[in-house]
């Protein structure tokens, strides 16, 4: 028998390398593509509400608003895709007042007395994220959306 066991801390290090190691850091990288890509939709959501909060004519423009996404979402925004805004119009009670304790409305309801109507906007961003190595747990092209509403008066 051989009793030189000098390379052995070597070649267990190296086993333990190919085996643990390589697959975790490639699935850090896989993970470090998704969230860049979830700061890039939060971004590009974040744009999007800025420019609809500036007037009820800019929560209309559904051009206006995908730019203002497409801008914030940065470069790469090819797949970059938003849903129909919808528009909706509560009565509610000032200060404060809120969805949860108004009432549905339309654009021309005319409110009761002590109520003011409010116009919301919910938007949905998605985009996709192909992943470079595939990891088991995860899909790819990877699906991730955001949804918001606002109230843009």
């Amino acid at each position: 028998m051989l009793s030189d066991r000098s390379g052995t801390v070597a070649i267990e290090a190296a086993l333990a390398f190919a085996l643990f190691l390589v697959p975790l850091l490639l699935a850090m990288s896989d993970y470090a593509i998704v969230l860049q890509n979830e700061e890039n939709l939060e971004r590009a959501l974040r744009g999007l509400i800025f420019y609809a909060y500036e007037g009820t004519a800019n929560a209309a423009d559904n051009n206006g608003l995908l730019t203002a996404a497409q801008d914030g979402f940065g470069p790469g925004s090819t797949s970059l895709t938003m849903v129909t805004p919808q528009v909706s119009y509560y009565c509610i009670t000032p200060p404060g007042g809120s969805i949860l304790n108004g009432s549905s409305a339309t654009a021309s309801t005319e409110c009761p007395e002590g109520q003011q109507l409010a116009t919301y906007l919910t938007v949905s961003l998605s985009t996709t994220v192909t992943l470079p190595i595939a990891i088991p747990s995860l899909t790819s092209p990877l699906p991730l959306s955001r949804t918001a509403t606002i109230r843009v008066n």
